[in-house]
């Protein structure tokens, strides 16, 4: 949930590229595909953590940083194109559920 510079300084040093363009390409690919996730609230993958296996993940806030991430997993037979609005929906409503209770018991911690 970083700005895209904030990415490029903190991961940039450590990606993995055989040459300073390709791990500027990889960064700039990589902050592009986040922008998309930032718009739809989840991100997807399917095959590529393991071949038959997909997952999905929604950011957990604490205030306004991302403080942890939910996400389910499972064979990617079951993550199918009409199946993923339903199960990200699930995911994101969770995810901000959790959010909710986060901050609560921030705010519960802190009066204390």
């Amino acid at each position: 949930h970083e700005e895209p510079e904030r990415i490029a300084q903190i991961y940039g040093p450590t990606s993995p590229s055989s040459n300073a363009r390709e791990r500027t390409l990889g960064i700039k690919r990589f902050t592009s595909e986040l922008e998309g996730v930032r718009n739809q609230g989840y991100a997807l993958v399917r095959n590529e953590l393991e071949e038959g296996a997909s997952a999905i993940g929604a950011p957990v806030f604490n205030g306004d940083r991302v403080a942890y991430a939910l996400w389910i997993g499972g064979p990617t037979f079951r993550f199918t194109d009409a199946r993923v609005p339903e199960l990200a929906a699930e995911v994101m409503r969770s995810a901000h559920e959790l959010s909710t209770l986060v901050q609560v018991g921030e705010n519960q911690f802190a009066a204390n």
